[in-house]
C-alpha cells in the first residue's frame, strides 16, 4: 500500500452491481437504486453514482451473494468526489456493521 494513503486496510478492486436504500423512515420504503462497486476492503466501499450522497447520511446496501442470498450491510457516506461536473460522481462509505462473512460474500 502506498505510504501516502492513510487507509486502514487494503482496498480490492471489485465491479459488482449492488443496490442502495435510504435509512430514512421517511423515504418510500422499498427504493432501491442500481450502482456499480469501484473497490472494498474491510472497512468500507467505494461505489459510482450518477448522483451526490449526502456525508454522514446512512443507508443499506444490497447485494446478492455466490449463493444466490441477498445480504444487506449498514453504511455511512463518508466521501463525495466529483468525477464529472453534475454527471458521475465516487462515493466513499464505511460499514457500519463488520460482519466479515456478508463482506467475503460480496467478494465472491
Amino acid at each position: 500500500m502506498d505510504k501516502k494513503d492513510k487507509r486502514k486496510s487494503e482496498r480490492v478492486a471489485i465491479n459488482k452491481t449492488l443496490k442502495i436504500k435510504s435509512c430514512d423512515l421517511h423515504e418510500k420504503e422499498g427504493l432501491l437504486v442500481t450502482l456499480i462497486s469501484v473497490n472494498l476492503s474491510e472497512n468500507g466501499i467505494s461505489f459510482e453514482s450518477t448522483q451526490p450522497y449526502d456525508i454522514g447520511t446512512h443507508y443499506i446496501i444490497r447485494f446478492t451473494g455466490r449463493d444466490k442470498k441477498l445480504y444487506d450491510i449498514r453504511i455511512e457516506i463518508i466521501r463525495v468526489k466529483e468525477v464529472i461536473t453534475h454527471t458521475q460522481y465516487n462515493i466513499g462509505a464505511k460499514f457500519l456493521e463488520t460482519d466479515a462473512d456478508k463482506i467475503k460474500r460480496f467478494i465472491e
